[in-house]
């Protein structure tokens, strides 16, 4: 259980470098993309803050769900620990045995399986929503740029090309 826990905290740690960089990136890029279209820049800007706003929202959701899990997880650790030092009970006494499984140990390990279901199922279909959601605005984006603003067709490559090219870095900050 420990572990599990030490291993979340490391990860947020080797985390933090890469999402420094990918702000700075991020910066840099939207900067840039303001000097090739203001126009366009300011409408990009509203997709990146609405995704960056759900994700603030439900970053609690995910807090709650992770410390459900953590406790879950400890408690069928002591559970399986108990197990382990009533080992020979077990053995001598089957029908207690069956019933400790049964009851205790199935009841936490699906309570574990459902909580972590749960939290994965939700960030895949936030993560799925707001991708859909950044490749509408991005269509957007592209219709606009060629009926309304009437970009040359190297203007369009540039720009698209860094919309490309900062989404993963967006998608980091955001996350």
């Amino acid at each position: 259980v420990l572990l599990w826990e030490i291993n979340s905290i490391g990860g947020f740690g080797n985390s933090i470098p890469s999402v420094l960089i990918a702000f700075f990136q991020s910066v840099a890029v939207i900067a840039y993309l303001a000097t090739v279209s203001y126009q366009l820049t300011l409408i990009l800007l509203p997709i990146f803050l609405i995704v960056s706003l759900i994700n603030f929202y439900t970053l609690p959701k995910f807090k709650k769900l992770e410390n459900t899990a953590s406790q879950v997880r400890f408690k069928l650790h002591g559970t399986l620990d108990i197990l382990g030092k009533g080992f020979k009970e077990l053995v001598v006494n089957q029908t207690h045995a069956k019933k400790y499984v049964d009851e205790i140990i199935t009841r936490k390990s699906e309570e574990l399986a459902k909580v972590t279901v749960k939290n994965f199922f939700l960030r895949e279909s936030i993560g799925k929503s707001l991708d859909a959601f950044v490749l509408v605005g991005f269509g957007v984006i592209l219709l606009l740029s060629l009926t309304v603003f009437k970009f040359n067709q190297l203007q369009l490559i540039e720009y698209l090309a860094l919309i490309l090219f900062i989404r993963p870095s967006i998608n980091k900050v955001a996350n």
